[in-house]
């Protein structure tokens, strides 16, 4: 698939499976075109002028550029917005709104939907005894959590969050982690775009990077420690092994060939550096895997 805005080339060849009820990142530096590329998965670059797309994005083996209906694809892959975007109106209403645009208007059916997507985006104490505010009045990142459970009040097979950890607190920003990594993926397919690694790197499934509108490494997390390994480390021996080492508070961040099954967690920050910096060489290691 390519994408161009005019004559500008913003996505270059893209062609990558999704897996199904997983969590997979998009991760890149700023205007790699992990945006655009997120967007691309639920058509809502139609709404930019000059956009054109070549080739096939497909959802279930049917190209969603094809006679797909845009308003049931967006029912089917829901998105969470880099900036919370409530409604002018009560957080009831917020959550309501998509369920009643596809025909739903029973209070009661209503009232457990709401219910229920507001729990799912871990919300729910905090609103429960002011659903008829308005959710202009709330924080930021409930604004943020309300914009979620929005988003599966109409029951996505697919959920994209475009940088969902922006303008969160560090408490904001583990509440988020909890609630992905324990609600999400036992129901839905999570696509995450984001610059701030730190912030999802315990709950990924599969890591995408993207960097000058194309991708570099596309590879499931148990496949990148079972062929690399990583490590904080003072060891001369190591850091001159190192296929690439990163300076780090508490010595040198290495990555190295993972040759006798060491069991390591992912480093993504060194990984997302070594990408960036020797994409020939990130390419040779999962050559043919």
């Amino acid at each position: 698939m390519n994408l161009y805005y005019g004559k500008f080339h913003a996505l270059k060849n893209i062609n990558m499976a999704i897996p199904e009820k997983e969590i997979t990142a998009f991760i890149g530096p700023s205007g790699c075109g992990k945006s655009t590329l997120l967007k691309s998965l639920n058509r809502m670059n139609d709404l930019v002028e000059g956009c054109v797309i070549t080739g096939k994005v497909q959802l279930d083996g049917e190209d969603i550029y094809g006679d797909m209906d845009v308003n049931l694809l967006r029912k089917r892959v829901g998105m969470v917005f880099q900036k919370p975007n409530p409604f002018p109106m009560s957080i009831y209403d917020n959550i309501a709104y998509g369920p009643r645009t596809h025909g739903i208007r029973s209070k009661s059916k209503l009232d457990d939907i709401v219910e229920k997507s507001l729990r799912d985006a871990a919300i729910w104490d905090e609103v429960k005894d002011r659903l008829k505010k308005s959710a202009l009045g709330m924080s930021g990142g409930q604004q943020q959590r309300l914009c979620i459970a929005r988003a599966l009040a109409v029951q996505p097979e697919v959920l994209l969050m475009d940088e969902p950890t922006n303008g969160l607190d560090i408490p904001g920003k583990s509440t988020f982690r909890r609630f992905i990594a324990s609600e999400m993926t036992d129901e839905r397919t999570v696509i995450i775009s984001t610059h701030q690694v730190r912030d999802i790197d315990k709950i990924l499934d599969h890591v995408v990077i993207i960097d000058n509108h194309s991708v570099l490494l596309n590879q499931p997390v148990m496949e990148i420690v079972k062929h690399l390994s990583f490590y904080t480390t003072n060891d001369r021996e190591k850091i001159e092994q190192a296929l690439y080492r990163l300076p780090a508070l508490e010595g040198t961040s290495v990555i190295l060939p993972n040759l006798d099954e060491d069991d390591t967690e992912i480093n993504l920050e060194t990984l997302f550096d070594f990408a960036i910096t020797n994409p020939e060489e990130i390419n040779r290691q999962f050559k043919n895997r």
